[in-house]
This record gives C-alpha cells, structure tokens and sequence, in this order.
C-alpha cells in the first residue's frame, strides 16, 4: 500500500519477488523455514493486491506519469511438468501468466551439471550441457510452452544436477526462474 500511495505500480513487487527468486539458490524448501516460499509469497500477494491497485489507480490515473513509471513486466509460471512423450521424448511443459507485456519473452530451459545459470545481469556464467530456447508473445491468459527432450544419456534430465527454466524479456533480463523436477527413473 505504501509503494502503491507513493506512485509505484503493485505489480512492482511480485517483479521484485520473481527477481530475487531468480537470483537465489535452489535449495529445496524446508519444513522449519522461516520465510514462505516465493511460490506462498505469490499467492498471499492476490488479497493485497486488489487492495494496492484500486489505491494507485485513484491516486495516479496516468500510470507513465507516476514516480514510478509504466508497471514492469511480470510473468507468473508454474512449476513445469514432466511426461513421457514417446518412446523415445520428455515432454517438459510450463504454463505461464504474463502481465504487462508488450512484445516477446523468451522462455530458457537449462541443464547445468556443477551450477552454471545466469548473473544478475542475465548472462550466463558457464555453458550449460543442454539448452533450449522457445519466443512467445504470452497473449493469452494461460500460455504454455512445451519443450520436447530426446531420451537419450546427454539429455537425461534424471541425471542433472539442475535443470532450470529461466523467462528472459527481449533485453536477455531474468523476469521469473522456476526449477525442473527430476525425471521418473
């Protein structure tokens, strides 16, 4: 409420959260956090966030004119899912939410084996063992991008030590990181 009063969009602080997600560790959750995870921020988000945008929009009716600017880019994705394609294909699904969008996102599937990913910067750290890479608009409510994985030892995903998608904006900028659960052996 405070950000929305002071001219800064609500959609800056699920940005913010889907940033800070992107750039921490993947350490599994645990039962005695302390901190929800980014997943429960999200989701406790939606009762402020009503809240917090009817109080921007009576405050600052031209939102470009705001200290804060236009409202950045903000994609929401699911956790991917994981099936057997064929006889010999993964199938790796993600079902995203985009708001704010104006052109293309690229969605990043990445298998790192010793870490690897991206800086803060969004350029890679090291070369990853298996990368793909899909463009989409995100134009409709639920957009889902689906990558398909050959079965074979270099792209066994059960094997990873990591395996991330990574939602870049046309700048090459992370806007949101979500892991892939390891493949039924």
């Amino acid at each position: 409420m405070l950000m929305a009063r002071a001219g800064y969009h609500p959609d800056f602080v699920p940005a913010l959260h889907h940033l800070l997600h992107a750039q921490g560790s993947a350490a599994p959750a645990s039962l005695n956090a302390m901190h929800p995870c980014w997943e429960e921020r999200d989701r406790e988000l939606v009762r402020a966030y009503v809240a917090a945008s009817l109080e921007f929009e009576q405050r600052w009716h031209d939102w470009y004119a705001s200290p804060g600017g236009n409202p950045p880019i903000v994609v929401f994705a699911d956790a991917p899912t994981i099936r057997k394609g064929g006889a010999k294909e993964w199938e790796v699904a993600i079902s995203m939410n985009c708001k704010n969008l104006a052109g293309a996102i690229e969605v990043v599937l990445r298998r790192d084996v010793g870490g690897g990913g991206f800086d803060s910067a969004g350029f890679q750290l090291k070369p990853p063992e298996l990368e793909l890479r899909e463009l989409t608009g995100c134009t409709s409510p639920r957009t889902v991008i689906t990558f398909h994985l050959p079965e074979s030892p270099k792209h066994d995903m059960s094997r990873a030590n990591r395996a991330d998608v990574y939602i870049l904006d046309d700048a090459g900028s992370i806007l949101a990181r979500t892991d892939v659960p390891k493949l039924p052996q």
